[in-house]
């Protein structure tokens, strides 16, 4: 439909048609979001929805094209609501909770504006709808009403608190101490998911079992400050690299972190794999009083409990801690060899271990002598352990701790059971360590000296513990 306007002079009279057909197209990163204003005078726009991230820096552009040149000057005002402008929005150009203003010049053919999320960091709001409808006026006219929206959301976010150093030099086959940092999440629409590079290099949720994959639960890290760790296993004397790759649904990039470290080979410093005590027949008997803290002392052809060594082999003394039960009668305790495979094929290393069983008191302790590491960087203490399978109760108290004596008397745990309810509860690498050697370790680097202790108790004949191959090594 034509609306002829006269003008005139000097009896002059010019008919045009000045009514323009307006096309409105939004686009995000110059694409096109399906939003468009009639193509023809007589249709109007339905309310059409375009959805974007909050820190999404380069908004949505909104361009109006016209289908014939402006045949004289005018505006398009654009008004807003929903969301709030400054807060949740803004315009290029500059507008204001009162809407925006666009001068259309003559001869104009194209007309935009942008909409500018504003990224509230940190912080879990609902999504916001821009609405926005069109009015224009001067040389140019909409058919219709029109009206268009824009959705922001958040975009989930995930941070990461601590940063992973370079493990530096490691002693082959032995694992590192993990290291660690924390998750938090915030508006997030799938689970975290951690992925290793680097064979070396393994991750954990619990500072026990480490694996190259892992999944957690997404209310698991918007509830807290969620741990991580991560070890370093040298399999060979080279420098390694991996990265540790953190990721969930619609982050806006991949958290990537690098992972290094170098394996050497260690040094031996000093150990023991008992086989230099000569290997008695008979059970153990302490001769002191149960009722009290005591030393236990070698006995004539029993198993050896005390021994005195030189060098680079380590010696080590035991003494019985009270509860009020009986303590050591006749009992598997001291340098014993496998009882003809009774437990297990053979040792780690040698033939023979040192047994703690059916001890019936708080506890047998086990100190080795101790060993000056000042020469040495990188140190690490290694025991080799093997758990019966039986059944272990709380109440005894049944119990392994392995530990050194660091400088200033600090404990560092290689492997501790005291401090959890029950032994049969214990999983290591994903399975229960009971009827099985495993080797448990300790990072020593920093320390002067180092003294280590076996503390174990049980209240029967078929629990109890093996110890075999230890080991102080570095670099």
């Amino acid at each position: 439909m034509n609306t002829i306007y006269q003008y005139g002079s000097a009896g002059k009279r010019f008919l045009f048609t000045p009514l323009l057909l307006l096309l409105i197209v939004l686009g995000a990163c110059n694409e096109d979001p399906g939003i468009s204003l009639p193509q023809s005078a007589l249709l109007g726009i339905v309310d059409t929805d375009e959805t974007i991230f909050e820190d999404e820096d380069s908004g949505v552009e909104i361009e109006i094209t016209f289908i014939e040149p402006a045949l004289a000057a005018g505006t398009v005002t654009i008004d807003f609501d929903g969301a709030d402008y400054g807060t949740d929005f803004t315009t290029d150009p500059a507008g204001s909770e009162n809407g925006l203003t666009l001068n259309v010049a003559e001869g104009a053919t194209t007309l935009s504006f942008t909409v500018l999320p504003v990224n509230n960091t940190g912080v879990l709001d609902l999504s916001k709808t821009v609405g926005m409808s069109f009015a224009a006026s001067g040389g140019v006219s909409f058919g219709l009403d029109n009206a268009a929206a824009i959705t922001i959301v958040n975009r989930p976010e995930l941070s990461v608190n601590g940063t992973i150093a370079d493990f530096g030099r490691g002693l082959v086959d032995i694992p590192t101490s993990a290291q660690s940092l924390t998750l938090n999440g915030l508006g997030l629409t799938g689970d975290v998911t951690l992925s290793v590079e680097g064979a070396q290099f393994t991750v954990s949720t619990d500072n026990s079992n480490f694996v190259q994959n892992e999944s957690i639960d997404r209310a698991e890290v918007e509830a807290t400050d969620f741990a991580i760790y991560v070890r370093y296993l040298p399999d060979g004397v080279a420098s390694h690299a991996g990265t540790l790759t953190i990721e969930s649904d619609e982050l806006a990039t991949p958290i990537v972190l690098n992972l290094a470290g170098e394996g050497v080979v260690p040094q031996f410093i000093a150990g023991t794999s008992f086989e230099e005590p000569a290997l008695g027949t008979d059970n153990y008997t302490s001769t002191g009083d149960a009722d009290f803290d005591h030393d236990l002392v070698n006995n004539a052809a029993e198993f050896v409990v005390d021994y005195v060594a030189a060098g680079s082999e380590l010696g080590f003394d035991a003494v019985f801690k009270t509860n009020g039960g009986s303590g050591c009668t006749s009992d598997t305790v001291g340098v014993v060899d496998n009882f003809a495979g009774l437990d297990f094929d053979s040792y780690p290393d040698g033939t023979q271990g040192y047994a703690i069983f059916d001890s019936d008191g708080a506890a047998v302790e086990v100190t080795f002598d101790a060993v000056d590491l000042s020469a040495f960087s990188g140190v690490t203490a290694t025991v080799d352990v093997f758990i019966t399978s039986a059944t272990y109760e709380a109440s005894s108290p049944d119990f392994l701790d392995i530990y050194v004596l660091g400088d200033g008397g600090t404990r560092i745990d290689l492997f501790r059971t005291s401090d959890i309810d029950d032994i049969d509860d214990l999983v290591i690498d994903g399975s229960s360590p009971e009827g099985r050697w495993i080797t448990v370790s300790a990072d020593l680097s920093g320390n002067a000296t180092a003294t280590l202790v076996v503390a174990g108790n049980t209240n029967r004949d078929d629990e109890g513990f093996y110890i075999d191959n230890v080991r102080f090594s570095g670099f």
